[in-house]
């Protein structure tokens, strides 16, 4: 399902949400950033607006199972020149050793 709507899926979010998707995303933006963790995971990234929101030197990885909507992400960090590593995966077996995240996102 997400593959079939992922070029279409920021505007559905902003329009489902009244645009109020970017206020949540700053507020969780500065929460994590209170916390000053040395590294966050944004697990379902889709297409990569919650991570982007996190400052960019901040260390933050991305991980979702939709190949659509992670090549949608990965352009839009190409797009801002960030590095944010973006990788394919299951949230339920995430590829990441335990204890080496200090703050995961959904």
């Amino acid at each position: 399902m997400f593959g079939r709507i992922a070029h279409r899926y920021d505007l559905l979010n902003r329009v489902l949400s009244l645009g109020q998707d970017r206020g949540w995303r700053m507020l969780l933006a500065r929460r994590v950033a209170a916390v000053e963790p040395r590294l966050t995971l944004d697990v379902c990234t889709g297409t990569g607006d919650v991570a982007l929101a996190f400052d960019a030197e901040s260390r933050t990885m991305g991980t979702d199972f939709c190949l659509p909507m992670l090549a949608l992400a990965r352009r839009k960090v190409l797009g801002q020149n960030r590095s944010l590593p973006l990788f394919a995966g299951d949230a339920m077996r995430l590829p990441v050793a335990q204890g080496c995240v200090d703050v995961v996102t959904v």
